[in-house]
């Protein structure tokens, strides 16, 4: 009897939980559709633009890599989907502000609800952008890319927030996003390391 009644316990205790988790996975969901899917019609307008002036962005020795992106047309086109809604919810889509560094150094260490919420958020926003990247580019070190493409994206945001007043600069930020950005990297290496032993399984 003590032994049912210990598990009887242990699954009360656990429904009591399960919706707090329920609820903040919702709000991060939530979040997210509303920072990307509410932008999708500037987002793909931008995707057509960056489309149409790929070719004179690349030149000189790039002109290789260009030749095998368009093979890969598809997988430019999410990458350059995903980066353009990005770059509408974090930048284009912003109010101005009257003070940018308000916030710089909030979203460290524990806070409320809202503010844990923003930083998985910032986490996950990141994780489909090295991940589609490097599947529109892969590389021989998937990880250094995804840190730089990271970095690189990261700085563009907060220092365009900074200097035209269209968000707050926080040095968390670019910490949670070059984070979500090594994720996406260290998924994009596992999978492809997948493929390559199951390819080679069917050579042998």
């Amino acid at each position: 009897m003590p032994t049912a009644y210990s598990n009887a316990q242990k699954r009360a205790d656990y429904l009591r939980a399960f919706p707090n988790l329920t609820e903040r996975g919702s709000l991060v969901l939530q979040d997210i559709q509303k920072q990307l899917l509410n932008h999708i019609y500037p987002a793909l307008l931008l995707t057509m633009l960056l489309l149409l002036a790929w070719p004179s962005i690349q030149s000189g020795a790039w002109r290789t890599r260009l030749k095998q992106a368009l093979r890969r047309e598809g997988r430019l086109a999410l990458f350059l989907l995903y980066l353009s809604l990005l770059l509408v919810s974090t930048v284009f889509s912003r109010h101005h502000i009257a003070n940018p560094l308000r916030d710089l150094f909030s979203h460290f260490g524990p806070g409320t609800k809202r503010w844990n919420l923003q930083i998985i958020e910032n986490v996950l926003l990141f994780v489909p952008y090295t991940l589609l990247g490097l599947t529109a580019f892969p590389c021989k070190r998937p990880i250094r890319r995804a840190l730089l493409m990271s970095v690189a994206l990261t700085m563009f945001i907060e220092l365009s927030q900074l200097i035209f007043f269209l968000g707050y600069f926080q040095l968390s930020d670019l910490f949670h996003n070059v984070l979500g950005g090594l994720i996406g990297g260290g998924l994009w290496a596992a999978i492809h390391a997948l493929i390559e032993r199951l390819r080679q399984k069917k050579r042998n």
